[in-house]
């Protein structure tokens, strides 16, 4: 059982990220919908396969859920975007908040155990995390933003709303 806490402590010396964080090769959303003005699709990564191609790591192990969200404005004016517009809601009906790529980077590793990483080996993967993230912005008429949204796991996630526009996460 050594040999892991060696290896780790190594690539930490050495400067090495413990986990990738790429962007995902989407051809196709499975969840999209159309309210308002607003095209918003959806793919949530819940799958260990989907997450192991981005982040090299079980999120659900880590606690986290990621989604991977494209907003689209068909509104004639600008509209804003901002973390705090964007839900997930339960089959309960209980609503969750994200939490930002700072928190879901610590929590990552945290859970993960991986204690023996640099500070800047931490830096750098908070950078690619950030780099993949939905970030809040302004988005003029007929442009898009996506990236991923972190959410804590459940396993009742049933549908995602941004400023109104709901998209389901299962199929019906």
């Amino acid at each position: 059982m050594r040999f892991p806490l060696v290896l780790s402590l190594i690539a930490g010396l050495a400067g090495c990220v413990p986990f990738k964080a790429e962007s995902p090769r989407i051809d196709h959303f499975p969840f999209s919908v159309a309210h308002g003005g607003i095209l918003l699709s959806a793919m949530p990564y819940d799958t260990l396969e989907s997450q192991w191609e981005v982040f090299d790591a079980d999120m659900v192990r880590a606690g986290i859920l990621p989604i991977y969200v494209q907003f689209t404005n068909q509104r004639p004016q600008a509209v804003q975007v901002q973390l705090k517009s964007i839900a997930l809601y339960e089959t309960s009906g209980h609503k969750r908040h994200p939490f930002s790529p700072e928190k879901a980077a610590g929590t990552m590793l945290e859970r993960y155990s991986v204690r023996y990483y640099s500070r800047h080996s931490y830096q750098r993967f908070l950078e690619r995390l950030k780099g993949i993230s939905f970030r809040e912005a302004s988005v003029s008429p007929g442009h898009s933003v996506a990236g991923f949204v972190y959410f804590p796991y459940t396993r009742e996630a049933a549908s995602l709303d941004v400023l109104g526009a709901r998209v389901p996460l299962r199929s019906p």
